[in-house]
């Protein structure tokens, strides 16, 4: 099982990751971004996150 995130801390990536690519980033940039980012926190970088937990970011983040 892979490491979880609160609620805040999802949102929290959102935010990030539009600090970094701006609002209106595809899914593409969006995901490659967070994984880029995901891979310095601790219980995913050797076990990526799940595609559930990418799009709950992802849904956050539109």
């Amino acid at each position: 099982m892979g490491a979880s995130l609160t609620s805040i801390q999802k949102f929290c990536l959102a935010e990030y990751v539009s600090e970094i690519v701006g609002r209106g980033a595809d899914y593409a940039a969006f995901s490659a971004c967070l994984l880029g980012i995901l891979e310095d926190i601790s219980g995913f970088e050797t076990i990526g996150p799940s595609d559930a937990l990418i799009h709950e970011i992802w849904r956050l983040y539109r």
